[in-house]
């Protein structure tokens, strides 16, 4: 786990708003909303990032970052963040907070994926919660 710390430290400290991976430059892009809730009884700073796992020594490549603060029962909206591409990849989500208590969530990034929310639950605890949309 100390390679996702290390990454979730790089992207809090240096402040990458993301990469050009799925960019569009023909036309307009269509993104995935990324939200961040505060549920517990503490005020926290927190780090966000979505990156592709790491293999072995090589890199990754980052589709979004946040930093932020968060009161007690607030949350933040990203609507343009986090960019679909043209093809589904399995990517890593990643937050840490101020206590350093960490998560992560492996998803897969596809035109079905509604939203990706990341929670601070009541206990102080991370779920991050990739919800797809439903087919009957």
């Amino acid at each position: 786990m100390d390679i996702q710390r290390r990454t979730l430290l790089q992207f809090g400290s240096i402040g990458v708003v993301s990469s050009l991976a799925g960019c569009s430059f023909m036309g307009s892009a269509e993104y995935v909303p990324v939200v961040v809730e505060n549920s517990h009884n503490t005020k926290h700073a927190i780090s966000i990032a979505v990156i592709s796992p790491p293999e072995g020594s090589g890199g990754y490549t980052s589709y979004a970052s946040e930093t932020l603060q968060l009161d007690i029962g607030e949350s933040e909206t990203y609507d343009e963040t986090l960019a679909l591409t043209d093809y589904p990849p399995n990517l890593l989500a990643m937050m840490m907070l101020d206590d350093e208590t960490t998560g992560t969530a492996e998803f897969e990034l596809s035109a079905e994926l509604q939203e990706l929310r990341f929670r601070i639950t009541e206990d102080g605890q991370i779920r991050i919660l990739p919800s797809y949309e439903q087919f009957e």
